[in-house]
């Protein structure tokens, strides 16, 4: 939470998107986050966020747990890999 608001802080308009798999999908899970606060915050500084669907079938987690502040994505490894060729920049955290 802290490098997405240092990002924002040196480069206010710059367009981040936290995609969340494996076991970072707990970040967006509503009984299990202990960020919830935080990411309202950032999103209301335009971050978004998104889980992944195909974590979530792994897990048996249904989208109703996910908090409301996210979106989904099909795969988490090719929302990674189409950023890319976009033009993006992949930095891991985390797990």
């Amino acid at each position: 939470m802290r490098q997405l608001n240092n990002v924002l802080t040196a480069a206010p308009d710059a367009t981040l998107e936290v995609v969340c798999h494996g076991p970072g999908i707990n970040f967006l899970v509503t009984d299990k986050t202990i960020v919830h606060d935080k990411i309202k915050q950032l999103k209301a500084r335009g971050v978004t966020f998104a889980a992944c669907e195909n974590t979530l079938k792994e897990k048996n987690i249904s989208k109703d747990k996910i908090i409301p502040e996210a979106g989904f994505v099909p795969s988490a490894i090719v929302e990674i890999i189409t950023k890319q060729e976009e033009g993006w920049s992949y930095i891991k955290s985390g797990f």
